[in-house]
C-alpha cells in the first residue's frame, strides 16, 4: 500500500492511542491519591509489600521459564546453521541504542530505576509516562491528606470528582476501541513489504517465543490465581478480553491502564485496592518482557555461537527481570532495555538487530501477557 494509504488506515488507532494517553496521567494520580487516603496506613504498607512481592517472584520466575524453554527448543541453532542475514533492502532500521543506556551495568541500572522513583519534576514525569514517579507523588499525597484533617477535605472531593470523571470518560472511549484497534492491527502489517520473508527466516524463534508466552499465560498465573484465590481464573481472563484487546492494539501496558481499571473493577476487585495496584503493575510487573528478553538474548548468543555456562543463564535471569521491571510501559521498550542484559554477559550490543524484524509482533503479544500478570 502507498504512504498515503497506510496513514489513511493508521489515523484512527492514533486517535485511540492518544485519547488514552490524555487519560492515563489523571487516572493514575487521582486514583492512587483517592485509594492511598481512603486505606489506613497500615494497609497502605501491607498492600504494597505484597503486591511489589508477587510482581517481582513473577517476573523472575518468567525469566526462568524463558530459560528453560528456549534452551529446550534451541532456535538459534535451527539448521544447524546461524541465520541468513536478511537483505540490506529488506531490514528496517533499528532504533538507536542510547549509547549512556548500552554503557550501563545492572547495578547502575538499578539506581536508575530507584532514582525514576523520586522525580525531580513532577510535569516532567508526566511528560516522560514516569509511573513509577507519578505513584511515588500520588501516594506520599494519600498518606498526607488524613493528617491535616478538614483542610484537606476539599482536595479530597475534587480528586475523588477528578477520578470519576475520567473514569466516565473511559467508558465513552471503550465505544472506539474496536476500530482503534483493527486500524493499528492493519496499519502495521500494510507497511512491512517483508514480512512474510522475515516470518519464515526466524520462525522457530516466534515459536518458542510464543510457546513461553502461553506456558506463562495459560499456565503460571492461572495456576497463581487459583492458589491465592480459589476461583477460575479463565472467567478473570473473560472479563480481562478489552484489555486484552487493547494490549495487542497498542503494545503499551500503560495505553491499557485506563481500561484494565475498568475491567478489573467490574470484575469485583475492590476500587481502592485497584487504584493502587493497576498503575504499580503496568511498571514493575512485566512477566511477559522479562520472559522474551531472556529468550532473545539466549537466542542471539545462539546465533552467534556462543555458549553460556550455569552461571551466566542465571546472571540473565536476573538482569532480565531487572530491565523488564524498569523497561518504560510503551512499545517495544524491552528492545532498548535489553542492551542491559547483553552487556551483562558480554554479548555484541548489535545482536539487537536480529529479531528487530519481528519485535513489533511479539511486542504486542508479551504485552496481553503483562497486562493480565
Amino acid at each position: 500500500p502507498s504512504k498515503n494509504v497506510l496513514l489513511v488506515f493508521a489515523f484512527p488507532g492514533e486517535i485511540l492511542m492518544r485519547m488514552l494517553r490524555a487519560l492515563v496521567v489523571p487516572l493514575i494520580v487521582c486514583s492512587v491519591i483517592s485509594a492511598v487516603a481512603t486505606l489506613s496506613g497500615a494497609d497502605t504498607g501491607k498492600l504494597a509489600a505484597k503486591t511489589l512481592a508477587l510482581f517481582g517472584g513473577a517476573t523472575l520466575l518468567a525469566s526462568i521459564v524463558g530459560i528453560l524453554i528456549v534452551t529446550m527448543i534451541r532456535p538459534g541453532y535451527a539448521g544447524g546453521t546461524e541465520p541468513t542475514p536478511t537483505p540490506s533492502n529488506m531490514e528496517p532500521t533499528p532504533p538507536p541504542v542510547d549509547p549512556i543506556v548500552a554503557a550501563r551495568t545492572p547495578l547502575e541500572a538499578l539506581l536508575d530505576l530507584l532514582k525514576d522513583i523520586f522525580p525531580d519534576n513532577l510535569f516532567g514525569a508526566a511528560v516522560d509516562m514516569n509511573v513509577l514517579g507519578l505513584i511515588t507523588f500520588s501516594v506520599a499525597v494519600g498518606c498526607i491528606l488524613p493528617r491535616i484533617g478538614k483542610a484537606g477535605r476539599p482536595f479530597f472531593d475534587l480528586v475523588q470528582s477528578i477520578n470519576k470523571i475520567v473514569m466516565a470518560l473511559i467508558g465513552l472511549v471503550l465505544y472506539y476501541v474496536p476500530f482503534g484497534i483493527c486500524s493499528l492491527v492493519a496499519a502495521k502489517l500494510g507497511e512491512d513489504e517483508h514480512l512474510g520473508a522475515k516470518l519464515e527466516q526466524l520462525g522457530l524463534f516466534i515459536v518458542s517465543v510464543l510457546a513461553g508466552l502461553a506456558v506463562q499465560t495459560f499456565i503460571i498465573l492461572p495456576l497463581l490465581y487459583f492458589v491465592f484465590l480459589r476461583r477460575n481464573p479463565f472467567r478473570f481472563y473473560w472479563q480481562m478480553r478489552e484489555t486484552s484487546l487493547i494490549a495487542i492494539g497498542t503494545g503499551s501496558s500503560a495505553a491499557a491502564i485506563p481500561v484494565t481499571m475498568k475491567c478489573v473493577e467490574a470484575a469485583g476487585v475492590q476500587q481502592q485496592v485497584a487504584a493502587f495496584v493497576i498503575p504499580l503493575g503496568a511498571t514493575v510487573n512485566m512477566t511477559g518482557t522479562a520472559l522474551y528478553e531472556s529468550m532473545a538474548v539466549i537466542f542471539i548468543a545462539q546465533s552467534l555461537n556462543v555458549s553460556l555456562n550455569f552461571g551466566q543463564l542465571c546472571i540473565i535471569a536476573l538482569t532480565s527481570a531487572l530491565a523488564a521491571m524498569g523497561a518504560a510501559s510503551i512499545p517495544e521498550a524491552g528492545l532498548i532495555t535489553m542492551v542491559l542484559v547483553l552487556s551483562a554477559v558480554g554479548l555484541p550490543l548489535d545482536g539487537v538487530a536480529l529479531i528487530f524484524a519481528v519485535d513489533w509482533f511479539l511486542d504486542r503479544i508479551r504485552t496481553v501477557t503483562n497486562v493480565l500478570g
